[in-house]
């Protein structure tokens, strides 16, 4: 399978189709084949953890910090959020606003992110590491049916990503003023 396929099918699976956000994936899969992320897969809880939060509605109800969305979401959004602090040792916040985004996990220092659920806009992760200090950004997708764990994606920064991210969107800029400007002189 190719870097692609598989890098669209962490941000759209399951009942979610994917909407065609070539751009942000093609991008995603680029910066992991030329070695400017890093990409692993993270266990971030047993199915039964997962299964066993998802029928507990009275602690779903008390983790009013982690609403947003449906049971499954929050369910989701609680793991993570246990996963971050025991495995990455911080604390973290629920959706608390973020390089223009209100990310479903946020570690303190505003290094870790974590999206839950079906994220439909793949582009948040490439804003987050160019616009922040991100170190990390886990993907933590609905487990399927056949799944044992819930997974999450880890993308990790390498070297100079931030600045080449940076300067592919500048490019990007100046593209569109060229075009823009070209357009006008007619």
């Amino acid at each position: 399978m190719s870097t692609f396929n598989i890098i669209k099918d962490i941000f759209y699976s399951g009942v979610q189709s994917f909407r065609g956000a070539n751009d942000s994936i093609s991008e995603i899969a680029f910066l992991v084949e030329e070695n400017y992320l890093s990409f692993s897969i993270v266990a971030i809880a047993s199915k039964k953890e997962y299964k066993a939060l998802l029928n507990n509605s009275d602690k779903l109800k008390r983790s009013y910090e982690a609403a947003g969305g449906g049971n499954a979401h929050i369910a989701l959004k609680i793991l993570t959020s246990e996963y971050v602090r025991k495995n990455r040792g911080c604390e973290n916040v629920f959706e608390h606003p973020f390089c223009g985004y209100y990310p479903d996990v946020l570690s303190s220092e505003e290094d870790i992110v974590a999206e839950c659920g079906h994220t439909d806009n793949s582009e948040k992760i490439l804003t987050y590491f160019r616009q922040g200090n991100v170190k990390e950004c886990i993907q933590v997708p609905y487990p399927s049916e056949e799944d044992e764990e819930v997974k999450g994606y880890s993308f990790t920064a390498k070297d100079n990503l931030k600045e080449f991210l940076v300067f592919i969107e500048e490019e990007r800029r100046n593209k569109l003023k060229t075009l823009f400007l070209g357009k006008g002189k007619k």
